[in-house]
């Protein structure tokens, strides 16, 4: 848990300070997390890499429609896979929902035409499997 507690927190540092998330932190992560989603899948639990490949798509869409980076695609897997492992595609939904609304929220507060995306995944994932852990309510 703490390498990827502090994992989450390069990512949000780095992404609020230069804009980016670098491919040295969001690329092998998001391999990992793809190789236990097709292992899962395999084994005939299939809702980590149905997450991982439902947030990509999205944020490749947005990508595509220019309103995002590629940082936050190659950020999406990794996210989509321990979200959709944890809760399923629902909670993956809640939590790119969630994301985008953090994101716009925080756009309207700092009055910027752009924000860094990043820490809003991350803070939406955290939100959405962290919170009903700490409550002691299961996602599945």
């Amino acid at each position: 848990m703490a390498p990827f507690v502090a994992w989450c927190v390069a990512l949000c540092r780095f992404d609020v300070r230069e804009r980016r998330l670098p491919n040295v932190l969001t690329l092998p992560a998001a391999a990992a997390a793809l190789a236990v989603a097709l292992w899962q899948a395999f084994d005939g639990a299939p809702s980590a890499l149905l997450g991982a490949a439902l947030w990509t798509v999205v944020n490749g869409a947005a990508f595509l429609a220019r309103g995002m980076g590629a940082g936050d695609v190659k950020l999406a897997p990794t996210l989509g896979a321990v979200v959709g492992g944890a809760g399923g595609v629902p909670a993956v939904l809640v939590a790119v929902l969630a994301a985008q609304a953090i994101t716009v929220v925080w756009a309207l507060v700092a009055r910027g035409r752009t924000v860094p995306h990043g820490p809003a995944m991350i803070g939406a994932a955290w939100c959405v499997v962290g919170l009903p852990l700490a409550l002691g309510i299961g996602l599945g």
